[in-house]
């Protein structure tokens, strides 16, 4: 797995950008520190078949670069990525992950936050020419065909699960078992100009 080695510092109390966990919230499975944190973004994969060959983090913010940072939110709203490569298959082309959770109930956050990814997402394509694919996946609270939704596509982005065209038959969260079901989560994989173009 990769947990960013800023998760300690910055990952905890993180859930929607509250400063510290409910205790209605479950223990983390995941780092099994029995906190009840809800955020740390961590990335796993079959260490049999795939191995590490490079790891990045930065943060949904005016300033990605600076641990910690959002927009105006309590604590930080982190992004992680690694690239991985066959083990085996040594002429595999490296692919890149990112996992992330968006601000919600606020699309003027989120629309900032979608300008952040893409920049990133640019810059390493162009930076890194061997990878083949590039993938974010996440929470992004906000439902199929919302200006967030939308924004990602306009920015170069394909929903996996929205170009499959079930995407209305599927629920990814039932808001702890509420009326309010609805379908926020996605794996968006970047096509950059190639995906703008095709929209046009």
């Amino acid at each position: 797995p990769y947990l960013s080695e800023h998760y300690k510092r910055y990952g905890r109390y993180n859930r929607n950008g509250e400063s510290k966990p409910s205790p209605t919230w479950p223990e983390n499975p995941f780092t099994r520190d029995g906190m009840r944190d809800g955020e740390h973004n961590s990335i796993w994969w079959n260490a049999h078949r795939l191995v590490s060959v490079g790891t990045s983090s930065f943060w949904l913010s005016d300033t990605p670069d600076v641990a910690g940072t959002s927009f105006d939110e309590v604590t930080g709203r982190i992004v992680n990525c690694v690239t991985l490569r066959g083990k085996e298959q040594v002429s595999m082309s490296p692919t890149r992950i990112c996992s992330t959770h968006f601000p919600a109930d606020n699309v003027t956050r989120q629309l900032l936050s979608t300008a952040v990814i893409e920049e990133d997402f640019s810059k390493h394509t162009k930076t890194h020419p061997d990878v083949q694919y590039s993938f974010i996946g996440g929470d992004f609270n906000s439902i199929p065909g919302s200006e967030t939704y939308n924004d990602m596509l306009v920015r170069g982005f394909v929903s996996l699960h929205g170009a499959s065209g079930h995407i209305d038959v599927v629920t990814t969260c039932d808001w702890f078992n509420s009326s309010n079901n609805a379908f926020i989560d996605y794996v968006w994989v970047y096509a950059g100009d190639a995906s703008r173009q095709q929209q046009q």
